[in-house]
């Protein structure tokens, strides 16, 4: 796995679905997916990167930065991963049938959310974002343990909450 994956899973589901994607949305959907998959399977989506603590939420710096050229616009092309001393690009997928069962349901239900709500979601009072967040100190790694607790909770909270007949 690696942090481009995780972003292509997403980039194509807004591709195909002809949902706009833009860099900031998908640092968001992409952190409640890493939480929800850390919290039910105990897999790390970004192989280690993880997310940092900015001022605007959690952030996959090195989606980020390749995506950042885009500002506010619509992503419409892949991540990439560039080897240099072979001159050529890969695009990464995820391809255990667990892990995709989990990113599409938060693309399910996290999908129609505005970007306000969205953010809201990353930087609930108590959230992982919330507690690295630092001003003076900003790009904190954002503890991952933290994240995999506080979205087995959420994720608990949410089954608790769906209304059985």
């Amino acid at each position: 796995m690696s942090a481009d994956s995780l972003a292509n899973f997403f980039i194509d589901k807004s591709i195909e679905e002809g949902k706009g994607l833009n860099n900031y949305r998908l640092q968001l959907i992409s952190y409640i997916a890493y939480g929800w998959v850390l919290a039910t399977l105990n897999e790390d989506l970004t192989d280690g990167e993880g997310f940092q603590a900015w001022d605007v939420g959690p952030i996959m710096p090195s989606v980020y930065h390749q995506l950042k050229h885009l500002r506010s616009e619509s992503i419409d092309n892949l991540a990439v991963e560039y080897y240099f001393e072979e001159n050529h690009l890969v695009h990464r997928w995820i391809k255990n049938k667990d892990t995709l069962h989990v990113l599409n349901k938060v693309w399910a239900i996290y999908k129609g959310f505005s970007t306000k709500n969205l953010k809201a979601e990353v930087r609930k009072k108590g959230s992982p974002w919330e507690i690295n967040f630092d001003r003076a100190h900003q790009f904190n790694v954002i503890d991952k343990d933290e994240v995999k607790y506080f979205y087995a909770k959420e994720i608990e909270s949410l089954i608790n909450s769906v209304k059985v007949s």
